[in-house]
């Protein structure tokens, strides 16, 4: 469902991926099939090199420097990322009872230098300790992509309301709920429905992505969490992304 006002528009997407017409589903399915097919080789062709790597970093790991610890955390975080990965073109899934608090910070310590090169801040506000079930790493996939598209969301060379991201967490009875806040240039509200749609992107260049992270995003919150997420967002105003997702398990 959707509202539209004189000010935003709000779109909810609950527990289904958006629907489209069949024509639109033939074409993503056999792009995400030749997506599977250059992931599996990616990820063979990779795994080498970051174990070659990871021992490298495990004979030096006395060391005291910040930077190294710093670089030894987000390689072992990579290579957990790619054995996800490959669990997950497998069609198999790791699931545990994790700390929705760390697997939030290790998100926020690979996103802050890149939040730092744009002139950003990211700030978390956790009111609670929660544990919830299911695969952490899909998890931290829907927090990271929602970071890293509220990064997109700001221009180096405009100034904003505020040049900060704003990330809340807290639960409620049975469900966490999570919101990530940016006052960057915001969505149109044309563009606002089709934003989830694998390989839609209104940004240009190699460098931008494949319009696949929105994507992921939905897949995870509704298909895996079956969960619910809401976006609204004005525009110059900021964009607000609220999702909820089910503990599964008592506090």
């Amino acid at each position: 469902t959707k509202k539209l006002g004189a000010r935003h528009m709000t779109y909810r997407i609950f527990k289904r991926p958006i629907a489209t017409v069949t024509s639109s589903v033939d074409l993503e399915n056999q792009r995400m099939a030749e997506i599977g097919r250059l992931s599996a080789n990616f990820i063979h062709e990779i795994s080498n090199p970051l174990s070659t790597v990871m021992i490298q970093l495990e004979q030096h790991k006395d060391s005291t420097s910040a930077n190294f610890k710093y670089a030894l955390s987000n390689m072992r975080m990579l290579i957990r990322y790619v054995d996800a990965m490959r669990q997950q073109i497998r069609a198999e899934s790791s699931e545990v009872v994790f700390s929705v608090n760390s697997k939030l910070q290790e998100v926020k310590r690979i996103t802050g230098p890149i939040a730092k090169q744009n002139r950003l801040k990211i700030k978390f506000e956790i009111k609670d300790k929660v544990r919830m079930y299911g695969d952490p790493v899909k998890f931290q996939q829907i927090i990271a992509n929602l970071l890293l598209n509220a990064v997109q969301a700001y221009s180096k060379e405009v100034d904003y309301i505020s040049r900060e991201i704003l990330v809340t967490a807290h639960s409620c009875k049975h469900h966490l709920h999570l919101k990530v806040h940016d006052w960057g240039q915001g969505i149109d509200a044309q563009v606002l429905p089709m934003i989830f749609l694998s390989f839609f992107t209104t940004k240009s260049g190699a460098s931008q992505g494949l319009g696949m992270g929105l994507t992921i995003v939905r897949n995870q919150v509704c298909g895996y969490f079956k969960g619910s997420i809401t976006v609204k967002s004005t525009k110059r105003g900021g964009t607000v992304f609220n999702v909820k997702l089910p503990l599964k398990i008592k506090q």
